[in-house]
């Protein structure tokens, strides 16, 4: 009877991940999907029933094997023009994460306390970020649209950093003006 029941078992379970698609990335990875729709630009996949709904861009993509035995390799596909501007403000959500400009403003509000320490929030916030290679694709970099999006998204970003930042080291001057004037 044990040896039936593991049977059944095992011969569901390799069922089951038989019939799974299998998505194959251009660095190398692999992931054992369902495949829910596959547009121009992006595949849209779940890992396990009922999980969250995962989209990858086509260009990240090698192939991808279905479980009926097909097989789609997507050669050079570009993001389009359209979506450039789109795309550069995800981008600039994502992978802006450059710290300089927001350590100055806390440690200018901290040390020289909220009124002068107003200074570095402002000259960082009136400056837009700096763009190196490193921070946008390389794929991207002549599309003025990404360019365009990644900007007003990365200076949207910074802004809103050095200003919490700026909160953050004015927070112990305005405790210390709060018990003075409690006592």
């Amino acid at each position: 009877m044990k040896k039936v029941l593991l049977t059944n078992l095992l011969a569901g379970m390799l069922g089951i991940l038989s019939a799974q698609d299998v998505i194959f990335f251009k660095n190398g990875d692999r992931v054992n999907c369902a495949i829910l729709e596959v547009t121009e630009e992006e595949v849209r996949y779940e890992k396990a029933d009922y999980g969250p709904v995962h989209v990858k861009l086509k260009s990240e993509i090698f192939w991808i094997q279905y479980k009926d035995g097909r097989k789609d390799i997507f050669t050079n596909v570009a993001k389009t023009e359209e979506r450039g501007y789109e795309m550069g403000i995800e981008d600039g959500k994502l992978y802006r994460v450059k710290a300089g400009p927001c350590v100055a403003s806390a440690a200018g509000a901290f040390l020289f306390g909220p009124a002068i320490g107003l200074v570095p929030p402002l000259l960082c916030e009136s400056s837009p970020p700096e763009m190196t290679p490193d921070d946008l694709s390389y794929e991207y970099l002549n599309n003025p649209e990404y360019r365009r999006g990644y900007n007003a998204s990365a200076y949207r970003k910074k802004k809103r950093k050095v200003w919490i930042f700026y909160g953050v080291g004015s927070s112990p001057w305005v405790l210390i003006s709060f018990l003075f004037l409690a006592l």
